[in-house]
């Protein structure tokens, strides 16, 4: 058994000045990335199958540009506060990732059931700090500029297999398949 979760990785094009330093601080070592598919278990049988699917559903759709510009702070998040940022309403971000959820829900469950929830509550966002604690959220908010406005350009979905859900195994590069979105 394999867990698999599915993202969009970036950077970003424009960002405010105060944002790289903000995210060494309180959202080190992780990318930018929108999450469309949460931790969801597989059976090694099914592997290629996945990705097939997956490879079928990206070759509908093209890169995408994404604006984000209100904060958002999740203060009871399961590991510990959560600051974001929220993306402005993009219609093909939301397609696409119904579509993810809706069509690769068939090769297990989630690892999570909030991440569940999460998926049909779909909220698009990049994360500038995550898990922190009642001091170092404390310090966070402090921290923070008063501009949001990035935006980005989006041109593959990832699809990561991990054994375990273990920080540093989602961020290897070796669990990663990329597969770029038309230009």
């Amino acid at each position: 058994m394999k867990y698999f979760f599915i993202t969009l990785d970036f950077d970003l094009d424009k960002e405010p000045k105060w944002i790289k330093n903000f995210r060494k601080k309180y959202d080190e070592p992780f990318q930018y990335h929108i999450t469309l598919k949460t931790a969801t278990s597989v059976n090694e049988k099914d592997i290629d199958s996945l990705k097939s699917d997956l490879e079928k559903i990206v070759r509908k759709f093209k890169k995408i540009k994404v604006d984000f510009d209100k904060l958002y702070i999740n203060e009871r998040a399961a590991n510990g506060a959560c600051i974001m940022i929220l993306a402005k309403k993009n219609k093909v971000l939301f397609d696409l990732q119904k579509e993810i959820s809706q069509k690769l829900s068939k090769y297990g469950k989630h690892y999570l059931l909030e991440y569940e929830k999460y998926e049909k509550d779909f909220l698009l966002h990049i994360t500038i700090g995550r898990g922190l604690d009642k001091d170092r959220f404390k310090k966070a908010k402090n921290d923070l500029g008063n501009d949001f406005k990035c935006s980005a350009t989006v041109d593959e979905v990832v699809l990561s297999m991990v054994d375990e859900i273990e920080p540093r195994d989602l961020i290897d590069k070796k669990n990663k398949i990329i597969y770029k979105l038309k230009p």
